[in-house]
């Protein structure tokens, strides 16, 4: 832990933009990464200069970045995976239907 306590002189500043992505500015020395303290999860993804960086947990489960040494700017994004996406249609069509299902019970009868 002192590592990431008491680490080399690299500050990064972090600049959050809503709760799915982030903007990372550092200048790191050639074998440094950079440690995020946010849970790690396969959806996440950096990138750098139009390239995509390596991204992996530690022990801890938190993320780090693999970045190339020098001045960067990191933007690291939660990409929805596909499931999600596919959970969300499926939800949104069970609530049309649910929907209709009331509507239909709820009009009256003619005798």
């Amino acid at each position: 832990m002192d590592v990431v306590e008491n680490g080399p002189d690299s500050p990064v500043t972090l600049e959050r933009e809503g709760t799915d992505a982030m903007l990372l500015r550092t200048k790191l020395s050639p074998g440094q990464a950079i440690l995020v303290q946010e849970t790690y999860d396969p959806a996440w993804q950096a990138w750098s200069n139009g390239q995509r960086l390596p991204l992996h947990a530690d022990a801890m489960g938190f993320m780090v970045v693999g970045a190339p040494p020098g001045e960067d700017q990191i933007r690291l994004a939660f990409v929805m995976p596909f499931e999600n996406r596919v959970g969300w249609v499926l939800t949104g069509i069970s609530l049309l239907l649910l929907m209709a299902l009331a509507a239909k019970a709820m009009r009256p009868r003619k005798p």
